[in-house]
């Protein structure tokens, strides 16, 4: 029967080119696949309901006169457009307003923000609902089926007491939504491609299987040594606690104990034994993502682990790799800390698809004490609910003890027990000290370049860590035979650098590199001396981790002995953004006689505490603007890295090709996505102030209409390096070495 209205007889979700419309989709078809999509995925955390009733009313407005004529006329243009596009999303939103009861909210903002992504209550509930309510009407004018308008959305989860709660059960059932529908989409516009992903993945039982036997090769070829033993501990320890309920846990070991793959292991042995469904890693540094990815899919295989952060060269990514990391369905994530975080607390469409995949795995943190701090407060209560009460479990791996010091927070959420995996990790830090920490006396006394250089011309191998990339530079050009790497030069070019240095002191050549942060948190380089710019007392740990890192080192008579590691006070300020953490670290370290007892978690405890007793731990107010429903506000100012940084592609590599393919995809509007991930390797951040700069002198060309830059390679005032990288007028300061 011809459904009222409805010229054609029927009513049409998306039409197909050049087919019959016989063969478009059915809009009912749609609603209620999408609604039983998203309510399977809503089913873990009790909202399958609502997630229901978001599917099958999110495209209620195609149902209206208007909709259906510009589907045809659209077709009959050969889908090149016909003007503007007819509002859809506004008319499911009215009704489940209208409709009321308590979760009419969440339904609401997942509909009304399908596209355009969510938005701020007031705007929703008091400028756009008032306004919008004829694209209701249209619809129910052409005849919406009665079995779709008499669904109930039923009530929130008895679990939700909090209006941080319900604002985080809101952005969870609306990544459901997102992805149901594109699912959904996908799967009418490319049946066969859709069913090829069904089942491509190795299960999580067979990859435990996989990294426990590459495990025991490892142990049974290694000689006895301290740190042999210790990561044979620590590989123990995560196998009895992987049994444990679900939860928080910290994951506390020296570096070099193995924490990458016993971290993993830990995981994929916990998620087998409840039932979960995927690990996900996320890194705070590009310098070792890449690396701990590599590590990965030479257990894995390639196909098992799926790599999503902006600095993938295209040339090396899958057709799978961008499928699942669209929506994060694999069994392996590695990711960064700005990926995962953002995606957490954004109102875009485009980095919510996957945050339901959240749901029911266990997310593997490292080093979280990176984190800011002005953002811990929305961090720490949004991970809470995410173990609370959508089956997450949350494991904190670090080198710095201890790791839950960050965790000790006042928010929303009631406080959960954190588990520590590994059984004595002080005893652990104790028997691995491999290194002898010198404190200045005076930590007021300012120490020259000079005599930074003169120390690192005595010995044969030795790292200088600044904490400026300008620091690093006037080091290098003091010392023109050392290596150099800071955030100056773009990631291909980093690797390439890491890699020699790699190299040369694995032939035991003599060896003197001058960095920034880049190479701390799990860089596997080992210096036997290393010099580090007095800073946070976590940064001073993870420097030291560099130093003499797999305790190999032996004096003249064969005997081991300890690396030696030197904390310098510069001749300039830290950056902004570590001032107070580096005046809290100088605190503690003259409070306990310049002495830094890596193995002592009391320092480090003290540290944090004072820390955190004095920084601003929601300085966006964040938390205020999520009980206020405010989406769009929450998402503007949750931001891990400044929004005033932007990219320029530099000549390092095949520059010309790369730039040659972008433009080339932009032209046939074909590729463009490949086409720039194929560029990330040659970037590097500048703030906005430079790209003003380099563009007012002619240094830059801009790449089609987005705000990405191609620096020009024979350009005299701002040039690209072979050994410093980037050369700017203005050096910015660079906080961390965060990325996207």
């Amino acid at each position: 029967m011809n459904k009222p209205g409805l010229a054609s007889g029927a009513a049409f979700a998306h039409s197909k080119p050049g087919r019959p419309e016989s063969e478009w989709h059915a809009l009912e078809d749609h609603l209620f696949d999408v609604g039983k999509l998203a309510a399977e995925f809503a089913r873990r955390f009790g909202a399958e309901r609502i997630a229901y009733a978001a599917g099958a009313w999110h495209d209620l407005g195609k149902y209206a006169h208007d909709f259906q004529a510009y589907l045809r006329a659209d077709h009959e243009a050969s889908n090149e457009g016909t003007g503007a596009r007819v509002d859809h999303s506004s008319a499911g939103a009215i009704l489940a307003h209208d409709k009321g009861g308590a979760s009419a909210s969440v339904v609401a903002f997942a509909i009304a923000g399908h596209h355009s992504g969510l938005s701020d209550g007031v705007d929703l509930f008091h400028r756009r609902i008032p306004v919008k309510r004829a694209r209701l009407e249209a619809a129910l004018a052409a005849g919406i089926p009665s079995d779709l308008l008499t669904i109930d959305a039923g009530p929130l989860p008895d679990w939700v007491k909090t209006k941080t709660q319900a604002e985080m059960l809101g952005r969870i059932v609306f990544s459901a939504l997102i992805d149901a529908d594109r699912l959904d989409t996908e799967r009418f516009f490319d049946p066969r491609g859709s069913a090829g992903r069904t089942g491509a993945f190795p299960t999580l039982l067979t990859l435990r299987d996989k990294l426990a036997a590459h495990i025991g090769d490892l142990m049974n070829d290694a000689p006895r040594s301290p740190v042999n033993t210790a990561r044979a501990e620590v590989v123990r320890d995560c196998e009895a606690s992987a049994t444990r309920h679900p939860g928080f846990f910290t994951l506390t070991a020296p570096t070099g104990t193995g924490k990458t793959l016993a971290a993993m292991l830990f995981a994929l042995e916990h998620a087998v034994a409840h039932d979960l469904k995927r690990v996900i890693v996320a890194i705070p540094y590009t310098s070792i993502i890449e690396q701990t990815t590599a590590i990965y899919r030479s257990v894995f295989g390639p196909d098992a682990v799926i790599e999503h952060h902006s600095a993938i060269d295209a040339i090396a990514d899958t057709d799978e790799n961008r499928r699942a990391a669209e929506n994060w369905d694999a069994p392996i994530i590695v990711t960064t800390n700005v990926q995962l975080l953002e995606s957490l607390f954004t109102n875009k469409t485009s980095r919510f698809r996957k945050l339901h995949y959240l749901v029911g795995s266990v997310v593997v943190l490292d080093e979280a004490q990176t984190l800011p701090p002005g953002l811990l407060e929305p961090i720490v209560d949004g991970l809470r609910d995410l173990v609370a009460h959508y089956g997450v479990t949350i494991v904190v791996a670090t080198a710095t003890q201890p790791a839950a010091a960050w965790y000790k927070l006042k928010t929303s959420q009631p406080s959960l027990p954190v588990r520590e995996i590994v059984q004595n990790p002080t005893e652990l830090f104790t028997a691995l000290a491999r290194v002898n920490v010198l404190i200045p006396r005076d930590l007021s006394k300012r120490t020259p370049l000079a005599d930074i250089v003169t120390r690192v011309r005595e010995a044969r191998q030795a790292l200088v860590i600044t904490h400026r990339r300008a620091d690093a530079r006037d080091l290098a050009r003091a010392l023109p035979k050392a290596f150099h790497l800071s955030a100056s030069m773009c990631p291909a070019h980093r690797s390439a650098v890491l890699n020699t240095i790699r190299k040369t002191l694995k032939d035991g050549a003599p060896c003197t590199a001058v960095t920034t942060q880049v190479v701390e948190a799990g860089v596997d380089i080992d210096f036997p001396f290393v010099m580090r710019a007095l800073g946070p007392l976590d940064s001073l740990a993870q420097a030291a981790g560099r130093c003499n890192r797999e305790g190999k080192l032996v004096d003249d008579f064969g005997k081991p002995m300890l690396g030696r590691f030197e904390v310098f006070v510069p001749d300039t300020a830290p950056p902004k953004g570590l001032r107070l953490a580096t005046d809290v670290g100088r605190t503690v370290l003259e409070l306990r006689d310049h002495r830094l007892d890596l193995a002592d978690a009391s320092v480090f405890n003290e540290y944090f505490d004072r820390l955190y007793d004095n920084a601003v731990l929601d300085r966006e107010s964040v938390q205020r603007d999520r009980e206020r429903y405010a989406y769009r506000q929450v998402g503007t100012n949750f931001k891990l890295i400044p929004d005033d940084q932007f990219p320029i592609v530099v000549p390092y590599l095949d520059y010309e090709r790369r730039l040659y393919r972008v433009r080339a995809a932009f032209e046939r509007g074909v590729g463009e996505r490949a086409a720039l991930r194929d560029l990330q390797p040659l970037i590097v951040s500048v703030y906005r102030r430079d790209i003003d700069q380099f563009r007012a002198i002619g240094a830059l060309d801009q790449i089609g209409e987005m705000e990405l830059f191609a620096l020009r390679p024979d350009h005299l005032a701002v040039r690209y390096d072979e050994r410093l990288g980037l050369l700017e007028a203005s050096e910015p300061e660079q906080v961390r070495e965060l990325v996207i």
